[in-house]
């Protein structure tokens, strides 16, 4: 009897990780077709919203063009896991990017690389983005090796 408590144990805990990794991947499904309100309104019909889920919308609302609600959301995130903190920093970073706030732009894309290195997950998904987002970063700066260098690791990270 007692295996198959385990297992249901097991069960139950894993579906709902299970269900919201399906989540995260239609919103991100929808955020790279631009339908940009579509994946807001599958965010905003869930229950509850984890830190992932609230940046999911702000990188949705950045799509959109609608900044300033995107660093409302941001702003108010924090958490004390390098993963989501670095996730929370890398679009920070392009926001500012988008607004043209370089330095700034910088300082969170560094401080989100850092984050997804610590957390042995810069050979992620969100590794990819951060080091897209720095090679956008060193390209509209005039730094073109930079940007060479974090284009291509970024791109090396995709194909693994």
């Amino acid at each position: 009897m007692k295996p198959l408590s385990l297992i249901a144990f097991v069960l139950m805990v894993s579906l709902p990780l299970h269900s919201q990794n399906r989540l995260e991947s239609k919103i991100d499904s929808l955020i790279a077709h631009a339908n940009y309100q579509q994946a807001i309104e599958l965010i905003h019909s869930q229950a509850t919203k984890s830190i992932l889920l609230q940046n999911k919308e702000a990188e949705a609302l950045m799509g959109s063009g609608k900044l300033i609600e995107a660093e409302n959301i941001l702003v108010k995130l924090s958490s004390d896991d390098p993963f989501t903190k670095a996730i929370t920093q890398n679009n920070l970073g392009y926001l500012d990017l988008l607004k043209g706030r370089y330095d700034l732009a910088q300082d969170h894309l560094e401080k989100a690389r850092d984050g997804l290195k610590e957390s042995g997950k810069d050979n992620s998904k969100e590794g990819a983005k951060c080091f897209a987002n720095l090679s956008l970063l060193y390209w509209s700066t005039g730094k073109f090796n930079q940007a060479e260098e974090n284009g291509l690791i970024a791109l090396q990270v995709r194909q693994t």
